[in-house]
């Protein structure tokens, strides 16, 4: 396609200008430099006031101009994205590109832009059940979906709901679907208290939601875009999507962005190997700098705790009232605390605090519970981590501090440690297989080790994915384990195995 009819826009947001003007003028450097002829694309950032004059230069020197519009409604700042649509239907072009700012581009992802459908990424993570959505889409009298996609990081079933950081959409329906979209999410907030209940906390999804509503409500043809396409690197992906082997074109940082400037790493290698590349290249060539006077920058201070860098966080928030307003602040606060082990009381009273002020409520609930199990209150923790599943019951980390709640697992991991085997095949006699604490089934099939080539497949297979949720684990045995990866290896060595197990190891996976 001719870069002359692509359209590459994005909204710049006002708020914490220095890191989105930063990423802005990240997304368009790597675009220039990663994305091949897409850098020839027409450019545009969408302003609601105008920018500085330095910042206005950068973004002129990179061809890319500037629009100001106005905020298409003060109730939702996240749907300023809407006027990139707008912008780009006033161009001679075919074919439309949305991109949040906390975007970089790592390859020339051209191949992906269509004329005949809009394409779009399913969601990270669905704050809705199914059950949710049908109230919804009841709500507004339109045809449930049938089609069903999953989540990328929590592999959650989910309708055509999409992650709205990267949207291609074809020239051809941009005033149709615009009509719809503006409709919906008007419709949105003007009936917020009316919604389903679910829908009524979740105001900041309103874009994404209005989104899905006028997809389906227009019938407009549509397709999913890869992982690839809109990669969040902020935290760990489904395995099903094959991160260990991923080459994104685009990396969606979600703000995860040192104070030196550098993106920070994800948890895969490969991945991290291209981001070392941006990284380099924008040490080289970038002109906005991180203003690191401003200690308590919530983004600043989200990060030094996503690189467990708790200390620091302590130490710049070391005079944060208790009765604070800052409900981000009062989460970092409390989970730095909590994790240096300074303050117990003080983290459960700012995690409360948080809870009050409208912090996240799952991550509140599972952290909060979390601490009342270090602190011995196992009690509370359940009380707390039931609530944080039942909000988000795809939730791993949840899931496994649930598991370790059980009071099997503290029992049986002593016995183990005083190798009182006998008394731990008594205590999980009858674990079922299909238990979902995967800690016990490890336990058992550790105990069980002699009798593993006597194990049904399906057995194996069970073993294999509990083997694979267990961080937690290695903290607490991590001798036993590779004592047991030793002996399954010696295991399928064996000439018996080769013999009474003839399928491959990418069966057994």
């Amino acid at each position: 396609m001719n870069p002359n009819r692509i359209f590459v826009g994005c909204a710049v947001k006002e708020n914490n200008a220095e890191y989105s003007n930063l990423e802005t003028e990240y997304l368009f450097r790597t675009l220039d430099k990663f994305g091949g002829e897409l850098a020839n694309a027409k450019k545009i950032a969408c302003f609601t006031e105008k920018p500085n004059s330095f910042f206005e230069n950068i973004l002129t020197k990179m061809g890319v101009k500037i629009r100001i519009n106005n905020k298409l409604d003060e109730r939702q700042s996240f749907a300023n994205k809407i006027n990139i649509l707008e912008e780009g239907i006033k161009e001679d072009v075919d074919v439309i590109v949305m991109l949040d700012t906390d975007i970089v581009v790592a390859r020339d992802f051209s191949k992906f832009l269509d004329t005949k459908k809009i394409m779009i990424k399913p969601e990270d993570r669905d704050p809705f059940s199914l059950t949710d959505w049908k109230q919804l889409f009841d709500y507004f009298k339109i045809n449930f979906p049938s089609e069903r996609f999953h989540t990328s990081c929590s592999h959650q079933e989910t309708i055509p709901y999409f992650n709205g950081g990267v949207i291609i959409i074809p020239k051809v329906f941009a005033k149709e679907f615009l009509d719809q979209w503006k409709y919906f999410l008007k419709k949105l907030l003007d009936e917020k208290l009316n919604l389903p209940m679910n829908f009524i906390p979740n105001a900041r999804f309103f874009d994404q939601i209005a989104f899905s509503l006028a997809l389906i409500q227009s019938k407009l043809p549509y397709d999913i875009l890869p992982l690839s396409m809109n990669y969040p690197y902020s935290g760990t992906v489904h395995s099903s999507e094959n991160p260990q082997s991923l080459n994104p074109f685009i990396i969606h940082h979600h703000h995860c962005i040192l104070e030196t400037g550098n993106l920070m790493h994800c948890p895969y290698d490969n991945i991290n190997v291209k981001i070392d590349e941006i990284n380099k290249f924008l040490t080289d060539n970038r002109e906005i700098k991180i203003d690191v006077s401003d200690k308590a920058s919530v983004i600043s201070i989200r990060n030094l705790t996503m690189i467990h860098e708790f200390e620091k966080v302590t130490e710049r928030l070391s005079t944060l009232p208790l009765d604070d307003s800052n409900p981000d602040l009062q989460y970092y606060l409390a989970l730095s605390l909590h994790n240096t082990i300074k303050n117990f009381d003080e983290a459960l009273i700012r995690y409360t605090k948080a809870l009050e002020l409208g912090f996240t409520d799952y991550m509140v609930y599972a952290d909060r519970g979390w601490l009342y199990y270090m602190m011995g209150d196992v009690k509370n923790a359940t009380i707390d981590l039931i609530k944080s599943f039942t909000i988000n019951p795809y939730d791993m980390e949840t899931k496994k501090r649930l598991a370790i709640l059980d009071p099997r697992v503290d029992q049986v991991k002593l016995l183990c440690d005083e190798r009182s085997f006998e008394d731990v095949s008594k205590i999980l006699s009858d674990l079922k297989l299909d238990d979902p604490n995967p800690f016990l089934q490890y336990y058992l099939n550790y105990l069980q080790s002699d009798e593993f080539l006597k194990s049904s497949i399906a057995e194996i297979k069970y073993f294999l994915q509990a083997l694979k949720e267990k961080d937690i684990v290695l903290s607490h045995h991590q001798n036993a384990i590779n004592d047991y990866r030793s002996i399954i290896n010696q295991i399928r060595a064996s000439k018996s195995w080769r013999i009474t197990h003839p399928f491959s190891k990418k069966n057994l996976i």
